[in-house]
């Protein structure tokens, strides 16, 4: 039996109930159970090292690696490839990502009547999801192997992403062009406060989202695109990657993607690249943790309105909000051009002392 790459003797394996990768009673080995064999056919002595028990590297994909809710795409396939894959190899699938599940051959082992060396095996899992959000999936070979990741991305709720292109509480899309260099606000609420620094790139008339600010009656947190982040106060993460900041609010990243959370909402930020350009530009989404509108507020701001306030399709008639925004589009800049500034016409947000600022 094969014990993170050493041969061993059986009761050096934990219980069968507890071991993760248990493949049975397999041929030439029968009756003696374990964890991880060197080859089916080939019970080596015991303390023998294992000639390749374990893959060199793994790799997972998604087949979508962008889900959208509102279009009612609710599930991907995802494939893991091993590189020199040996017979007994196991790949599992896990995520701690709420409303996300998987169905897989996770127990399955690779098996091949070629020399193992020369073997790449594959195995797949079915990733379901039931809320926006970014899905973290691992593929991980068993008795010690490596291990890898692939990020779901699963819209929903409303946001402004591309060059801009906003989508409403209810789904509908409409722009807002705005104007490069000036911030606007995105969402504005009693606790939470999203802003926008719209900018341009030369020879491209469209404008995008360079910086963002997330405020909260006590903490403020900064992105923009060179992937700088940073947060007042500063709050270490803990041991799960979060920082717990003292008025509730917590923040996460992982690789390009920024996680705010101040119940009922969550903003998810996302450092994106123009087509055949190495220009960077941000997304931002925002949603509620149970998708639902929330109804002791009623927030403002270019998405913000849109909670309470459904957007028809039939409505949208220009480039500036026509037909969608409350009042004119020059209404939402904020004047102080801070991008965590307040001075706006439809300011909801409240400080810290409840003050209305």
């Amino acid at each position: 039996v094969c014990v993170d790459g050493t041969c061993a003797d059986v009761g050096q394996c934990p219980p069968l109930d507890q071991c993760s990768d248990f493949n049975g009673d397999e041929a030439g080995c029968e009756g003696l159970g374990g964890c991880h064999y060197c080859s089916s056919t080939d019970c080596k002595p015991v303390g023998e090292t294992c000639s390749g028990a374990v893959p060199s590297s793994i790799g997972v994909e998604a087949d979508d690696q962008g889900l959208d809710l509102d279009l009612s795409q609710t599930q991907t396939t995802l494939t893991a490839t091993v590189d020199g894959s040996i017979e007994g190899a196991l790949v599992t699938f896990s995520t701690t990502s709420e409303g996300a599940t998987l169905e897989s051959d996770a127990r399955r082992r690779f098996s091949s009547t070629s020399t193992f060396s020369d073997v790449n095996g594959e195995a797949q899992a079915v990733l379901t999801v039931t809320q926006p959000g970014d899905v973290l999936v691992t593929a991980a070979v068993g008795g010690g192997g490596p291990s890898a990741t692939v990020i779901v991305i699963v819209k929903g709720g409303m946001g402004i992403e591309g060059d801009p292109h906003l989508t409403s509480f209810n789904g509908v899309t409409f722009d807002v062009m705005g104007t490069p260099g000036k911030v606007f606000n995105l969402f504005s609420s009693p606790h939470l406060h999203v802003n926008g620094r719209f900018v341009s790139y030369p020879g491209d008339e469209a404008t995008y989202v360079g910086e963002v600010g997330v405020r909260s009656r006590s903490s403020r947190i900064f992105l923009d695109t060179s992937g700088m982040l940073s947060a007042d106060p500063y709050i270490p993460p803990n041991a799960d990657g979060i920082c717990e900041f003292p008025d509730g609010m917590t923040l996460s990243y992982v690789q390009n993607i920024v996680t705010v959370q101040l119940s009922p909402w969550i903003v998810i930020l996302r450092r994106m690249q123009r087509l055949r350009s190495s220009d960077l530009y941000l997304d931002v989404s925002l949603r509620t943790l149970d998708g639902e509108a929330p109804a002791d507020e009623d927030p403002h701001g270019l998405l913000g309105q849109t909670v309470h306030h459904p957007v028809r399709a039939d409505s949208v008639t220009g480039m500036q909000g026509e037909g969608v925004l409350q009042g004119h589009w020059t209404d939402y800049m904020i004047q102080s051009d801070d991008v965590f500034g307040t001075d706006f016409v439809y300011n909801q947000f409240f400080d810290e002392q409840g003050v209305w600022r």
